[in-house]
């Protein structure tokens, strides 16, 4: 039997054969793949445990986890092989007390990508916005209007900057969080609600783009994975999604190139 620890905390115990294959946590019904586990110690073990016994234990584990990922390393590593993180960075030694805890903390500081949906994506609306307020100015020039044309040009002003506000505050709702572990999407103004997948998690990617949204470089990117609980992310009309799309991409294929090089 092997221990390992789901990013929620949750301490499982799998079988060998389990290693390398998708687990389902108890705790927070998230798939996880276990890469790297540590060996349970026998229930009598850690019932009674004697001073004879733990010494030669506490000695003959040399390893630690990573404070970024969560990975169990060599206690004296300087880099982590896992996610490449240095270990002697201020970031890192501020997190490590805490990493037994909390696998992932720190990562939000090393958020590579922080996006929202592109303004892009409300260019139609804004003209309608914009031909509207151009009409309510065509009062001045219409004599039967004269007596009432401040009342209906600052009538419609108000009514075209209140739906712009709407407008913009709406696709402002949703944030996009990308690190090299771990892709977050937050929606909400007043209320959040977050979905969030793993990078390990992730088995396949796509871009959409027409060719306007290639020129103004925007794009909507699905992220499918074995995630039981997210199996699919839409992340809709962001910005720079070429760049994006390719980051992910190769995060993806590094993942999976450690998982084959894992003897």
């Amino acid at each position: 039997m092997y221990q390992l620890t789901c990013i929620c905390g949750k301490t499982m115990e799998v079988v060998g054969d389990a290693l390398g294959r998708a687990v389902l946590c108890e705790n927070c019904k998230r798939t996880i793949v276990p890469l790297l586990a540590q060996p349970a110690e026998p229930a009598g073990l850690m019932a009674a445990p004697s001073a004879n016994v733990a010494a030669p234990a506490a000695a003959a584990d040399n390893t630690k986890a990573c404070p970024i990922c969560g990975e169990r390393i060599a206690a004296a590593a300087r880099k982590c092989r896992w996610c490449g993180e240095y270990l002697d960075t201020p970031a890192a030694n501020a997190t490590q007390s805490s990493a037994a805890s909390a696998p992932l903390a720190g990562f939000s500081a090393e958020t590579v990508f922080s996006l929202h949906t592109s303004q892009w994506d409300n260019f139609w609306r804004y003209l309608i916005c914009f031909c509207m307020a151009t009409l309510g100015a065509a009062g001045f020039f219409i004599e039967a209007l004269h007596r009432y044309q401040w009342t209906i040009i600052l009538t419609v002003l108000a009514a075209c900057a209140l739906a712009v506000f709407i407008i913009y505050v709406h696709s402002r709702r949703v944030e996009t969080h990308i690190s090299a572990m771990r892709i977050e999407k937050q929606s909400g103004i007043l209320s959040k609600k977050i979905d969030w997948v793993s990078m390990p998690s992730v088995v396949d990617l796509e871009l959409r783009q027409g060719l306007l949204q290639r020129i103004l470089g925007v794009g909507t990117i699905v992220i499918r994975s074995n995630d039981t609980a997210t199996p699919e992310m839409v992340l809709y009309q962001l910005p720079q999604a070429r760049k994006v799309f390719r980051y992910l991409q190769e995060q993806v294929s590094l993942i999976n190139q450690r998982r084959l090089s894992k003897p």
